[in-house]
């Protein structure tokens, strides 16, 4: 499926299962099947109680790939009109893989009363704002 953000900027996306959606993000230089390969082994064996959302950022996958939308700020953009296209006013949850967990804080100071949990893998941005401290104890 595509969610169409502008003519020239389509967002691909699939959605799994049926019950409180959960967004889960990407990081850079990867598609969708990096989040469906790791988390739908887990959603197949503790059952689907959740409705899985999962998409290609811009420039990645089968989502356009367009310079007008490189930039976070864009791309965050997008992604909060597919929030409100898709999920719409339901409360959900968010998961984001590095880049992905980035983006998915953003949508979380968007959408703070409508998060109702945000997991985040690989916060790689955290070690670099941190990294002498981090160095120091090693």
């Amino acid at each position: 499926m595509f969610y169409e953000y502008a003519p020239d900027m389509k967002l691909h996306y699939e959605i799994k299962g049926m019950g409180q959606p959960i967004l889960l993000i990407h990081g850079l230089g990867c598609d969708i099947n990096l989040m469906t390969g790791a988390f739908e082994p887990i959603f197949e064996k503790e059952g689907q109680m959740y409705k899985r959302i999962y998409l290609d950022l811009p420039g990645m996958g089968e989502s356009s790939h367009t310079l007008a939308y490189a930039s976070s700020d864009k791309i965050l953009a997008i992604l909060e009109g597919f929030v409100d296209k898709i999920i719409g006013q339901e409360h959900f949850l968010l998961v984001g893989q590095s880049y992905g967990g980035y983006l998915a804080q953003g949508l979380v100071a968007h959408y703070k009363f409508q998060v109702d949990g945000l997991n985040l893998l690989v916060r790689w941005w955290c070690l670099m704002e941190n990294k002498d401290k981090f160095l120091k104890n090693i």
